[in-house]
């Protein structure tokens, strides 16, 4: 799940990560680090919010990296998809946290719950950098970066992406409202599933290329040279049939001269013990000479 599935399927829900005191904000980012990050628990240690940044508890150390907020450093900012956590000043003795969606100087646009609205919904607001401590940070593996609220991010995506793939740049605020909170993949989609870049004209650039190259030409020899495999390995797979044929004739003929020869060795056998109760127990040696003429017949047909 990402950052901006979370937002989309909490906003507007209660949450109760614990089961214990209703919707208090830790259930937010409770549930924000186990389902997007993985976290399996997210102990404060003390009882309210503020201890999830002062005291850092395990297991949060191996799924996130504690930044202090630096308060004379305005560029210092947390991305989104960070844990915001504030001090007890916000809510004696408590504290707060919620979970960061953008940021810039004047303050971070956070999903959060039981701050202005004790016991309701989670929801979305803008909040001052007043009594924040700091972020957690998601550590790098453990969920999917997202495009932050940047000038960088702005001219990769807002600018330069949009304008090969739209044939405009975006304004900061379209690229806030689309593109800020997504993956790098979700963003190229977005980008990309709009009626405008069907129109661009980089898309008509690719059909130029198409045309020159002759792509259509080189997929029908692509596919000649498929058809001909396949002819081949069809003539290949109509001799292995032919030879199994063969082959099961052969083994049939095999099992009829088997029957016959276990057919005659049944008669002789007959034969022999009705002799052998003929001549009586007396007549030893006649019996000994009869049971290896027996045994020289059989061995012949059986062949060996």
């Amino acid at each position: 799940m990402t950052l901006s599935e979370f937002v989309n399927k909490y906003n507007g829900v209660h949450i109760d990560e614990d089961g214990y005191y209703g919707a208090q904000c830790w259930d937010v980012s409770a549930r924000y680090a186990r389902e997007v990050v993985g976290c399996p628990s997210f102990p404060t240690g003390s009882g309210g919010a503020e201890g999830l940044f002062r005291l850092f508890a395990n297991p949060i150390p191996q799924y996130f990296d504690r930044i202090a907020n630096n308060k004379s450093d305005p560029n210092q900012l947390p991305l989104p998809g960070d844990v915001i956590v504030w001090d007890a000043s916000f809510s004696p003795p408590w504290g707060h946290t919620a979970v960061c969606i953008s940021a810039d100087a004047s303050g971070v646009n956070v999903i959060e719950q039981n701050g202005n609205n004790p016991g309701g919904v989670a929801y979305i607001k803008k909040r001052g950098w007043t009594g924040v401590s700091g972020w957690l940070r998601p550590k790098k593996g453990t969920t999917m970066a997202v495009i932050p609220d940047a000038d960088n991010y702005y001219w990769r995506y807002g600018q330069k992406l949009a304008e090969q793939l739209r044939g405009r740049q975006l304004s900061r605020d379209e690229f806030r409202q689309h593109i800020v909170g997504q993956t790098d993949l979700r963003a190229v989609e977005i980008l990309a599933d709009d009626p405008e870049a069907d129109q661009a004209q980089n898309w008509q650039n690719v059909g130029r290329v198409a045309v020159t190259d002759k792509w259509d030409q080189q997929i029908y020899n692509l596919q000649d040279q498929l058809k001909n495999q396949a002819t081949a390995y069809d003539g290949k797979i109509a001799e292995l049939n032919t030879s199994i044929t063969t082959l099961n004739t052969k083994v049939d003929e095999l099992v009829k001269v088997l029957s016959i020869k276990d057919g005659e060795i049944d008669r002789l056998s007959k034969e022999n013990a009705e002799l052998n109760a003929k001549l009586g127990d007396n007549n030893l040696t006649v019996k000994q000479a009869i049971n290896i003429l027996w045994k020289t017949i059989t061995d012949a047909i059986k062949g060996k």
